[in-house]
């Protein structure tokens, strides 16, 4: 019963995701108990020679009830993160890799790979609630590391499709590419985490690959999001700006 209610209390969406430079910090917004981001959404994709940095927020629950008593949870955390590319790495902000019950924590996934390709991760969880352990494990996070220029030169002319702005993290400027499925205009906006709109712009498309430079000179430090829709597709992807 105890693992039942610890699995649904964590096997639940990690469901936000912030991005830092150095050490993690947990994403605000993610109040819930669970971890963030969600299986459905998964990790953000890597790019081949670009540097990644995602963070998972993880908020523990104080206690649960069981058959109608308040049971505490003591702490919940990771015994084994492994899967990753080769050269990727895991660093909680925590140092033991458990949080208390009550607490919220994160964990910082970081790297750089020559290769494309899709490597599942298993995590190893275990939770203590009123002196009682339970070990399970998580297997549904991936990482996939893509190619910029192979994503943009092998996506039909005929489709509409958003790429990741590359270099990314930057400091001042990246390009943001895309492909149209028609001669039109793109409403381009960029939002912080929050959802306030910081930039706003129309891009005029032709039909296949775009492309178009961004200037972050006015933005702090962070992890923003850029949107592009005509009315009939709509895609949002994350971009970083690094410390200036």
């Amino acid at each position: 019963m105890i693992k039942k209610l610890l699995l649904s209390l964590i096997i639940v969406p990690f469901v936000g995701i912030t991005m830092v430079s150095a050490q993690c910090t947990p994403n605000p917004s993610c109040i819930n108990p669970g971890v963030y981001p969600d299986s459905a959404t998964n990790l953000p994709h890597a790019t081949r020679n670009v540097l990644y940095q995602t963070t998972m927020t993880v908020v523990v629950p104080a206690d649960t009830t069981i058959n109608g008593f308040t049971v505490p949870i003591d702490s919940i955390g990771i015994t084994s993160f492994s899967g990753f590319p080769t050269g990727y790495s895991y660093v909680p902000n925590n140092a033991s890799g458990f949080w208390a019950g009550g607490s919220t924590g994160c964990v910082l996934i970081t790297g750089t790979i020559d290769s494309v390709g899709t490597w599942p991760l298993v995590v190893n969880v275990m939770g203590y609630a009123s002196g009682m352990s339970v070990p399970f494990t998580i297997d549904y996070y991936k990482i996939v590391v893509d190619s910029v220029g192979q994503g943009i030169e092998e996506t039909s002319n005929n489709g509409f499709e958003l790429f990741q702005n590359s270099p990314n993290p930057f400091v001042n400027t990246t390009e943001i590419s895309f492909s149209s499925e028609a001669n039109t205009t793109y409403n381009v906006e960029v939002f912080n985490m929050i959802g306030k709109v910081l930039y706003k712009d129309v891009v005029k498309a032709s039909r296949g690959i775009n492309k178009f430079n961004f200037s972050a000179t006015d933005l702090p430090q962070g992890i923003y999001f850029y949107k592009i829709s005509n009315g009939i597709h709509t895609s949002t992807r994350r971009m970083i700006v690094s410390s200036k």
